[in-house]
């Protein structure tokens, strides 16, 4: 059936949440937009609080199948998403506003082309009670630890470790963090 086979394409799937999710008030409607991504077949946990649309893109089909959006969650506006390998965002993981989170990338290629043919791919997990500031990027392959804070503007190019503040491009460590203040997961 046509409209089934449609529905396969993450851009129609995520653009008809993001449709309908654009009717409704950014503050007063997260648990609204969760409800819809999950409707249309995102798995999204009903306690994810999705604040504002969300960019989803990828080359690959069947890519709705590789976000995982687990319960307390908190995605504020404007985050671009590459689902090409899998995005994990734990229980009570925070992504703020502008935040790009990519899965994809190239190998160095030739001289004369160094952006490289293939690609590469590699997932994301975002551990719980993370917390990710304003206009983060995140690269594949990254794990951000258990309660991990990566500071605004930073470039995440490799993974995080648990209770720690990283920051800066590329993110490098800052401090660590009491763990006591974190809430049990």
């Amino acid at each position: 059936m046509l409209v089934t086979s449609s529905l396969d394409s993450h851009e129609i799937r995520s653009g008809l949440a993001n449709l309908l999710g654009s009717f409704l008030p950014t503050f007063t409607s997260g648990a609204v937009r969760s409800r819809i991504f999950r409707l249309l077949g995102f798995d999204v946990h009903p306690g994810a609080f999705i604040e504002a649309p969300l960019k989803l893109i990828s080359g690959k089909r069947h890519s709705k199948d590789r976000l995982h959006i687990g319960p307390r969650t908190r995605l504020a506006v404007g985050i671009v998403m590459n689902v090409d390998d899998h995005i994990t965002i734990k229980e009570g993981a925070t992504i703020g506003p502008y935040c790009l989170l990519y899965t994809t990338s190239h190998p160095f290629g030739p001289p004369n082309f160094r952006c490289g043919e293939e690609l590469t791919y590699a997932p994301i997990v975002i551990e719980e009670g993370a917390w990710i500031a304003l206009n983060c990027t995140i690269l594949p392959g990254v794990t951000i630890g258990r309660g991990a804070v990566v500071a605004t503007g930073s470039v995440v190019a490799k993974d995080v470790a648990p209770n720690t503040l990283v920051g800066g491009v590329p993110a490098k460590f800052i401090k660590h963090l009491d763990p006591a203040q974190i809430p049990p997961a």
